[in-house]
């Protein structure tokens, strides 16, 4: 069982502590730093450091904030460390490091790194987004050297970030461990996939808003719906609830960019599974008449998009299916010709980065090699969300 240590801190006046170095290999049994520090939920006014120790310690995450040291700290006897630094402002930049002590006096440190707190709401921004990059972490690494020249705000997960959730080893070996450069300092939302198993570990490793399995985030000028396709999301059920309610807030309806989603996708040009018409059936209306602007998914190792104006609201949607990231890429299985997918590429690993602008959302698909494979151009429309038509 996972001994976790969790506190909301609002920072203080102390001194940092030096950070060490480790030289030599560690001894079994030492304790070491295993996965991060690595930031999550970061909100204009607060975000979160996580860390994992290979032995039970105390947590202690250190900031310098100009000429200003704080320090928050967390009870000894976990491995997961999770901390939550308040009262900070807009997009300030703060410099952290994490330590910990174990029972017999050892202490291990981490090097230094930066967090910057998200910018207020309607400020333009940048952030990637990949999903299954399960397999092949040498695959993955190879992206996030990419997307570290990108220099994002946020990421953006599809899930199947592991090819069996249950496999604490997989956390680490293929996505903690590529990841680890990146997400140091820059923050990433997620959504859950079929092959991350709603394990434990996902909510262990994460800190994301709300229950961390479908949420709603405000980052800048955008509003992201994340939902878990794994669990019911028909209409009536607790989660399609959340997503009417969270589409239809003020902050989602003022959003310039209104952004959902998911692992699986509702239109593939090379697959068909009965889950894709639950997700035709069930939310697609609800996102056409809320006036989402684009629908990101995995789950089908290819890239397809398209724009679709459907009749019933005059309003376009682009569908965005991203899942190059280390998994096995899919060949073509199914001729699906949707109107919904106006182009399909399927034997590219690759990211996504986004800018999300004033009034134009840039969308550039790259490959393992870091040249462009498409680009899009989505130009701001107003909305004016209502509840879609009882399928």
């Amino acid at each position: 069982m996972t001994r976790r240590s969790t506190i909301a801190a609002v920072a203080f006046a102390a001194t940092v502590a030096a950070c060490g170095e480790v030289d030599e290999p560690l001894a079994e049994g030492a304790l070491a730093i295993i996965k991060g520090p690595y930031v999550q939920h970061v909100t204009p006014e607060a975000f979160t450091i996580l860390w994992e120790t290979s032995l039970p310690a105390d947590g202690q995450v250190e900031v310098l904030a100009g000429e200003q040291s704080l320090t928050a700290v967390s009870p000894a006897g976990a491995t997961i460390h999770e901390i939550r630094i308040q009262d900070r402002a807009p997009s300030e930049e703060l410099t952290y490091a994490v330590e910990s002590t174990g029972a017999h006096g050892a202490v291990v440190a981490s090097d230094q790194a930066t967090v910057q707190l998200a910018p207020e709401p309607g400020t333009p921004f940048r952030f990637c987004l990949w999903g299954d990059s399960q397999e092949r972490p040498e695959i993955f690494s190879q992206l996030v050297a990419h997307m570290i020249n990108e220099q994002p705000d946020l990421l953006l997960g599809l899930g199947d970030f592991v090819w069996s959730g249950s496999a604490y080893d997989q956390w680490g070996e293929r996505f903690f461990g590529p990841l680890q450069p990146l997400i140091q300092d820059t923050p990433m939302i997620a959504a859950l996939g079929n092959h991350d198993e709603s394990s434990h570990w996902f909510f262990d490793l994460l800190a994301q808003p709300g229950n961390e399995q479908w949420f709603s985030y405000r980052y800048g000028n955008a509003f992201f719906l994340i939902l878990d396709t794994n669990e019911p999301f028909h209409v009536g059920s607790e989660q399609y609830q959340y997503a009417l309610d969270a589409l239809l807030s003020e902050p989602a309806q003022s959003a310039t960019w209104l952004f959902a989603a998911h692992h699986h996708p509702p239109y593939s040009e090379i697959s068909e599974e009965p889950l894709y018409q639950q997700v035709r059936t069930h939310l697609i209306p609800l996102y056409e008449h809320a006036g989402v602007d684009v629908n990101f998914h995995g789950h089908i190792h290819d890239y397809e998009r398209g724009e679709h104006v459907p009749p019933q609201t005059g309003r376009r949607i682009w569908q965005l299916q991203s899942s190059g990231g280390g998994g096995t890429l899919w060949w073509d299985e199914y001729d699906g010709e949707w109107d919904q997918i106006d182009l399909v590429i399927q034997d590219q690993y690759h990211y996504v980065v986004v800018d999300a602008g004033e009034s134009e959302l840039t969308l550039e698909a790259i490959n393992l090699e870091g040249d462009p494979i498409d680009l899009i151009t989505v130009q701001a429309e107003p909305r004016s969300g209502e509840p879609p038509p009882t399928p």
